[in-house]
């Protein structure tokens, strides 16, 4: 598994860049979390932010599976990983609950605001890990 760190690439003149499924990832994720907030926000019109977020996060696993496997790694979609795609989440879902509520109950972040900073805070664990599973065991 690569790092996310190693998607550096180094030119002859001193200069770097990302490499493009690094750079592909991050603008799915972008695209992924935009839908998925925007579905959080109208959800808190009828909801508690717990279960907003809740609902909205299932919302962006399938989006995420989808946009991580076709348009980031290149990858058919297979069943197996769409099952275990999930399990990214599992951790992330739990770290984001959690810090979700300190930065609410505890720190007093607006419920608006709260969730887009702990997303983009968890982002570099989100590409290991989807990385890891759309692509499967192996070198990658």
């Amino acid at each position: 598994m690569t790092p996310p760190w190693r998607s550096l690439q180094f030119r002859a003149d001193g200069t770097a860049r990302l490499s493009s499924e690094y750079v592909r990832f991050i603008v799915a994720r972008v695209a992924c979390t935009v839908a998925t907030y925007a579905l959080y926000l109208a959800l808190l019109r009828w909801l508690r932010y717990e279960l907003a977020y809740a609902i909205s996060f299932v919302f962006g696993i399938a989006i995420a599976y989808v946009a991580s496997a076709r348009l980031v790694f290149a990858e058919p979609l297979r069943l197996r990983a769409a099952l275990q795609f999930p399990l990214v989440y599992v951790v992330q879902f739990v770290a984001t609950f959690l810090l979700l509520r300190l930065s609410v109950e505890i720190l007093g972040i607006p419920e608006t605001w709260a969730l887009a900073i702990v997303v983009v805070l968890l982002l570099p664990l989100t590409f290991i890990l989807s990385k890891r599973i759309v692509r499967g065991p192996g070198p990658t």
